[in-house]
């Protein structure tokens, strides 16, 4: 048995390995399961991610980020990892540098009115340049910077969000407006086509037609829910669109899963 001089003294190895880099924390409520992405990103925090949500129901529908940044190459490798597991991003309060690339990847994006989303020219660590010699750093630099602007491209962040990213000086910050956020925060086009070819939800003359009759989806959950045609068709087409997109979800996510686990 140990003695209690000995687990102290492994409490303090094992302290700093819990503190540093990202919080990750589950929370589930009202079936909106999400995870947590707290703290400065740095080199190691995909793997603490993809270990976290690998257990069976651990995997949310979104994440939800708080954070001033922090090491952007990590920031793009689980960027990555968002996109390829077609999950959704959520701000809550801030999330600025480096936790942009995070927030871009999700398949759906949204944040409170008031969330704060900061961005400003990428920053690289000091550890990709203080061993090269001037030329060397300009070349990194060059390729660091393309990495970064066809990350962005790919996430289908617009052209002029990312010139204003690029504009911003890596010591400074510009926080979104309100419709900068309403730009950015929006389903990726390449989703939503792969979404509609697959599962048929309603289209906009369906949706047309069904607020022009003065129902919501919501009217659902009544007690006595409408029986119009109209209503009922438009219901039952968004639901088995939604269990398609569940069931495809599921599938990529467990293909994804699998990759990343086995690296």
């Amino acid at each position: 048995m140990l003695n209690r001089k000995t687990v102290l003294l492994l409490l303090m190895l094992i302290a700093p390995t819990f503190s540093y880099g990202m919080d990750v924390r589950h929370d589930k409520k009202r079936n909106e399961y999400t995870t947590f992405l707290t703290g400065k990103i740095v080199p190691g925090d995909l793997a603490k991610i993809v270990a976290s949500v690998s257990a069976p129901g651990n995997f949310p529908k979104y994440f939800t980020l708080d954070s001033p940044g922090g090491d952007l190459l990590e920031a793009m490798r689980i960027g990555q990892f968002i996109r390829e597991t077609a999950t959704g991003t959520f701000v809550a309060k801030e999330c600025s540098s480096a936790c942009v690339f995070l927030l871009v990847a999700g398949t759906s994006r949204s944040a409170l009115d008031d969330a704060a989303v900061g961005i400003h020219r990428p920053y690289f660590e000091a550890k990709e340049f203080s061993g090269l010699s001037l030329p060397e750093a300009e070349a990194r630099h060059r390729q660091l910077r393309s990495a970064a602007r066809r990350y962005l491209e790919n996430m289908e962040m617009t052209t002029a969000a990312i010139e204003k990213m690029f504009s911003i000086g890596s010591d400074d910050v510009y926080y979104l407006t309100p419709p900068d956020k309403a730009r950015l925060l929006v389903v990726p086009s390449a989703y939503s086509e792969w979404i509609r070819a697959k599962c048929s939800p309603p289209t906009a003359q369906d949706t047309q037609l069904f607020k022009s009759r003065g129902f919501n989806i919501f009217a659902k959950f009544d007690k006595e829910p409408p029986t119009d045609p109209v209503f009922l068709a438009y219901i039952s087409k968004m639901d088995r669109a939604q269990k398609c997109e569940e069931d495809l979800v599921k599938q990529v996510r467990d293909a994804a899963l699998l990759k990343y686990r086995g690296k």
